[in-house]
């Protein structure tokens, strides 16, 4: 029955508990505000509306909670993307070797592609290959696991399969941007 746990009223959450789901998140939010209330807002988050502080307050944020507790895979996670958000890929990757052997949910690249990321920029092929691969094993349908699996096999040599899984990526999500781009660049390849 849809809704059989809806509240009028809303969901009720401690603190700790919304910053302990939060967290998995890296803290994402968006704010959502009418024109006449811009002034406000901007005032609000102040340094948080410049992109660069707000990594760095990001990052600051993720090392802490990294040092805090080392055993939280989503720390690590969080310290991954916000590298992968600085172009810091080398730091980016040994933060994510971390998350992933600490172990996060299977569910983890679904969403977030932040490994794939960076794991692509600093050459690391294989693991991208083997990244995507366990993803789609059980749920071949996420056409950025494709993507990324044709740009490692395109690196790899491996031209055809990566035409193929691009394609693929295309097919689930004809307004993919990124995997008509990297066809189109194969293509120029070829």
């Amino acid at each position: 029955m849809p809704q059989t746990n809806a509240d009028p009223n809303g969901r009720v959450l401690s603190y700790a508990d919304l910053e302990a789901s939060w967290a998995q998140f890296n803290r994402s939010y968006i704010v959502l505000y009418e024109a006449e209330q811009e002034v406000l807002v901007t005032e609000l988050l102040g340094a948080a509306l410049d992109d660069d502080a707000m990594w760095q307050a990001s990052l600051a944020q993720a090392q802490a909670d990294a040092a805090r507790d080392a055993n939280n895979a989503f720390y690590w996670f969080n310290l991954g993307a916000t590298y992968n958000a600085l172009g810091e890929y080398d730091k980016a990757a040994t933060a994510f070797d971390q998350a992933l052997a600490l172990g996060l949910p299977w569910r983890m690249l679904w969403y977030q592609f932040g490994p794939y990321e960076a794991y692509q920029q600093i050459g690391r092929y294989d693991d991208v290959v083997l990244l995507a691969e366990t993803t789609l094993t059980d749920r071949p349908y996420f056409e950025e696991s494709y993507y990324y699996l044709g740009l490692a096999q395109s690196a790899l040599g491996d031209t055809q399969t990566a035409r193929a899984n691009l394609e693929k990526a295309r097919e689930l999500n004809p307004n993919f941007a990124p995997a008509e781009k990297a066809l189109a660049e194969l293509g120029s390849e070829g």
